[in-house]
């Protein structure tokens, strides 16, 4: 076994880059308002966060549906984190019973409810990694309705790798910021459809190739 699979395979994996992730996604934030405070003179930092901290936790948000800029750090957060980000924002929904946006977490208070998603999205990213690395695949979906509707999975798919593609175009006509984005939706797209392909044992999960590969591998000395 590889050195780099047996980092993967270990227990400690999860946790560990469920925390990179968080330090990666803290640290994006920090750059936004370091990139504010350094190029938009007119924008006081340090009072704006101030004063939004001040105010409650869950509090209805009224600027959905405004024009929102974004800056490079913010668009790509949205991109890389998107589950989370929508998780984050369907329960800030939920507490404040008004309809809320993925605005509301752009905030110093709504970066808390992100940041808090963001390890256990993470978390169960790296749980998946693992199993994989194992090679502990999950049962097939048995019934026509549960495969049917699992099969909705793998729409997705071709949408994610154009998105990709477009990613790497958009990286000489818009800014880093949104080619990071475009990424991130992009294979949020193509994880999804993986988690699919695995339950449906489609290529490249075809149970019998599987078992085949598992058998290989175990039969292998470390």
């Amino acid at each position: 076994m590889s050195k780099l699979r047996m980092a993967v395979a270990s227990v400690w994996f999860p946790p560990i880059f469920a925390l990179v992730q968080k330090m990666r996604h803290l640290g994006m934030i920090a750059y936004t308002y370091w990139n504010a405070l350094h190029y938009e003179r007119s924008f006081r930092v340090a009072a704006f966060v101030r004063q939004d901290l001040a105010r409650p936790l869950f509090e209805p948000y009224e600027f959905c549906g405004a024009f929102t800029h974004y800056v490079g750090g913010q668009t790509a957060l949205l991109g890389l984190d998107f589950p989370a980000y929508a998780a984050a924002t369907i329960l800030h929904s939920a507490i404040t019973w008004h309809r809320s946006c993925v605005d509301a977490l752009t905030t110093p208070r709504g970066h808390f409810l992100s940041t808090a998603f963001v390890f256990v999205l993470w978390f169960f990213v790296g749980l998946s990694i693992r199993r994989m690395a194992l090679r502990r695949w999950h049962q097939p979906i048995q019934g026509r309705i549960s495969r049917a509707l699992t099969a909705f999975g793998l729409i997705p798919l071709p949408l994610g790798f154009l998105l990709l593609l477009f990613s790497v175009v958009s990286l000489f006509v818009l800014d880093i910021g949104s080619s990071i984005w475009l990424g991130g939706i992009a294979s949020w797209m193509i994880y999804t459809s993986i988690l699919a392909a695995e339950r449906l044992c489609v290529w490249p999960f075809d149970r019998t190739q599987l078992l085949r590969s598992t058998v290989l591998v175990a039969g292998k000395p470390d």
